[in-house]
């Protein structure tokens, strides 16, 4: 059998005192998206990953993946609101804003 090839990254990021309290009273899920959410903020707190592209980054399924963002809402520990639409009526992927995640040093 082949070694696991697994990655690394280091993250210049820090977590505000019990976010992950509050993260442990649900499953694996929600932890892992709020993680894969973490990874895509800017320097302001916003990211907007798709709704695919967490649950491929998790291997959770889109239905966990909603689950998971809809108890990260109701939490308080994200906001999501929807993109502008393109002029036709579609929507965008969401943006979310992270509750107490710090980048480069100063809370987002």
């Amino acid at each position: 059998m082949s070694e696991p090839v697994g990655i690394w990254v280091k993250m210049d990021v820090g977590i505000r005192s019990g976010i992950l309290c509050q993260l442990r009273k649900y499953g694996g899920s929600v932890y892992a998206v709020w993680m894969c959410l973490g990874s895509h903020v800017g320097d302001k707190g916003h990211c907007w990953p798709s709704l695919r592209t967490i649950a491929k980054e998790t291997g959770y399924s889109l239905g966990s993946v909603q689950k998971a963002i809809a108890a990260l809402e109701s939490e308080g520990l994200i906001y999501k609101w929807h993109r502008q639409p393109d002029g036709q009526g579609n929507y965008y992927s969401n943006i979310y804003h992270l509750k107490g995640w710090f980048s480069y040093g100063r809370e987002v």
